[in-house]
């Protein structure tokens, strides 16, 4: 289980071949978060670049509908991007639940 100082509640919502992804509380922000953690514990310099990539993009983007990213942590030798957390559904967990599929209407309004 992972375990990152100012956050509590760590559910992990993914595991991928590159990274994680848990759904948390920010004690600093007071406030629910999405954290995304390289896979490794000891990523490589290229991954911990990439990351740092990714964090600089998302985080000038200020559209809505785009998910925004608070901020970029270091931790234990690895990156934490800080993503805000609206309460939303993996789409892999959304057509699970649905067995019939998406209708078009609830298609376009993802």
């Amino acid at each position: 289980m992972l375990v990152l100082a100012g956050y509590e509640n760590l559910v992990q919502l993914h595991s991928g071949d590159r990274s994680r992804i848990y759904r948390g509380y920010s004690l600093k922000d007071a406030k629910p978060v999405i954290l995304k953690v390289p896979q490794s514990d000891y990523p490589t310099t290229e991954q911990l670049q990439r990351y740092r990539q990714e964090y600089r993009l998302t985080h000038r983007l200020k559209l809505p509908n785009i998910v925004r990213s608070y901020r970029l942590e270091e931790q234990a030798r690895t990156l934490t991007i800080v993503f805000e957390d609206f309460g939303g559904l993996a789409l892999d967990h959304l057509l699970k639940s649905r067995p019939e599929g998406l209708s078009l209407d609830c298609f376009f309004s993802l």
